[in-house]
């Protein structure tokens, strides 16, 4: 108690020498790398930074303080500051461990993989002897991990978090990343056994899914599927010729991303009933799974054929169509599961993206602001965007904004939306409607558009090179597609962007 009583009386203390937002005088007679220390436990960075740089006008020798400020930056994604600061300690202190550790942590955050397993290496050289080894071994090998996890050396990935779990065997974080190196080497076992250590030893990490090649499996479902293939294989054995044990089977081996023995279950159950639609129908599912096309096509024809009723089957069969590239079979499929099922949000998502790739910007509009009508729950008010400032908003399931920006006609437009924090995973959707409302253009990350700042694809939700039509003022919808829902998202209409041809 004594320890934190003294924390939070150095905060308060702290934050009447450092104001939010306020650049604040060094006041001498304080201890400011003890302020800042308060001020990084307390998760406030800017005034960290502040207190740190106290600290280091009164001492600029101190390897140390260096460091210390380094990792607020760090944790305010500043990484060029971060990078500045260690290696300023490196020029002051060069066998500095804990240096080492900090620059290969802050270029692997930068995915700069090479130049962080450099310093990884080197720091993973300590002396036991040294001082904070033991930290500096722990971390090193665990980060060292994750890079190799990253750069998909999974074998090697492991021996980092062994090494690091000895050290440290409640670290989540080795515990967590070694379940799924394990899993990319199809351990599975042991991947499901790593799972549940770390949901033991934090309950925030919750149920975990996790791939089993092309299919995604929650941990507590493992056990009882392989227990299931189990007890099928054995009443298999009593009953061979037995198709929708078959089929059970085999949808199980799916389940667990055996696909080559979920196809043999299902063909065997197809060869005892060639008039199963829903054979020919898990089949295809399969060999999707399996990228093979236009096998899959093939039996989502059958099952059509057998069953023309089912709304499921044309669109499973549009997505066939869309990885084959054929978009006009496509949307065609999408538009016949539209039909059967109007009120079904996922129909409208699916043509869409379609309706994109086949370069059908207007139509693609027009069914993307169909998903977000169906799935919006909650609908708010952004105001007006300004250009080039970017405006924050929180996403949650169902939300959909609706912000306006002016524009004049033929200038060229860049509007975004995209996660606020650098490595979130946040499913973003937008469309741009007229002044009249009338759907323009919009823009899915499953839809690829060339980059013309880097000559590379983009897949965010963005989109760099809206001409505008007529002045007036448009609205740009921002919403969530299938994936993640929830989190902070930037939403940008940028500066005009000056095209001066092709190359």
């Amino acid at each position: 108690m004594r320890a934190r009583f003294t924390i939070l009386v150095l905060f308060f203390l702290a934050a009447t020498l450092f104001p939010a937002a306020a650049q604040s005088q060094c006041l001498p007679g304080n201890d400011f790398s003890a302020l800042g220390d308060s001020f990084i436990q307390a998760g406030d960075y800017d005034r960290a930074v502040a207190a740190y740089s106290c600290a280091i006008e009164a001492n600029d020798q101190d390897a140390n303080l260096y460091y210390q400020r380094s990792e607020a930056y760090y944790s305010l994604s500043d990484y060029d500051n971060t990078l500045a600061d260690l290696k300023r300690a490196d020029k002051i202190s060069p066998d500095m461990a804990l240096l080492q550790f900090g620059l290969g942590k802050v270029y692997y955050a930068m995915h700069q993989y090479t130049l962080a397993m450099q310093y990884f290496d080197t720091a993973a050289n300590i002396p036991a002897s040294a001082p904070d080894a033991n930290f500096v071994l722990e971390n090193t090998y665990g980060f060292r991990g994750l890079t190799n996890v990253d750069l998909q050396q999974y074998a090697a990935a492991i021996k980092d978090f062994n090494r690091a779990i000895e050290l440290d065997s409640t670290w989540v974080l080795p515990i967590f990343y070694r379940a799924v190196a394990h899993a990319n080497l199809r351990h599975y076992e042991a991947a499901v056994a790593d799972f549940n250590r770390a949901i033991a030893l934090n309950s925030n990490v919750g149920n975990i899914a996790f791939l089993l090649g092309n299919v995604g499996v929650l941990t507590s479902d493992y056990d009882s599927l392989v227990a299931d293939v189990n007890t099928q294989t054995v009443s298999l054995q009593l009953t061979p010729r037995d198709a929708e044990l078959l089929l059970k089977r085999g949808a199980t081996h799916a389940k667990l991303g055996e696909l080559d023995e979920a196809i043999s279950d299902f063909s065997a159950a197809i060869e005892l009933d060639t008039k199963n639609a829903d054979a020919y129908y898990q089949r295809a599912q399969a060999r999707e799974l399996q990228q093979s096309h236009d096998s899959a096509i093939a039996d989502y024809n059958r099952a059509i054929e057998i069953d023309a009723t089912n709304a499921d089957y044309y669109l499973n069969r549009s997505v066939a169509y869309q990885a084959s590239s054929d978009y006009e079979h496509a949307i065609a499929d999408s538009s016949q599961y539209i039909e059967m099922k109007p009120d079904d949000q996922n129909g409208y998502l699916n043509r869409g993206i379609q309706y994109a790739l086949n370069g059908q910007s207007d139509k693609a509009a027009a069914d993307f602001l169909g998903w977000a009508d169906r799935i919006q729950t909650q609908e708010e008010d952004g105001g007006l965007l300004a250009s080039g400032e970017p405006t924050e908003i929180e996403m949650s399931e169902g939300s959909v904004f609706r912000f306006t920006f002016k524009g004049k006609a033929g200038e060229h437009l860049s509007l975004s939306a995209v996660p606020a924090q650098r490595y979130a995973d946040i499913d973003t959707l937008i469309i741009v409607l007229g002044p009249d409302g009338t759907p323009l253009t919009g823009k899915d990350d499953n839809v690829p558009q060339l980059d013309i700042h880097n000559n590379d694809y983009d897949f965010s939700a963005t989109i760099d090179n809206f001409e505008v039509p007529e002045d007036g003022t448009y609205t740009l919808v921002v919403t969530h597609a299938g994936g993640n829902k929830e989190g902070a998202v930037d939403v940008l209409v940028g500066p005009p962007i000056e095209i001066t041809g092709t190359t």
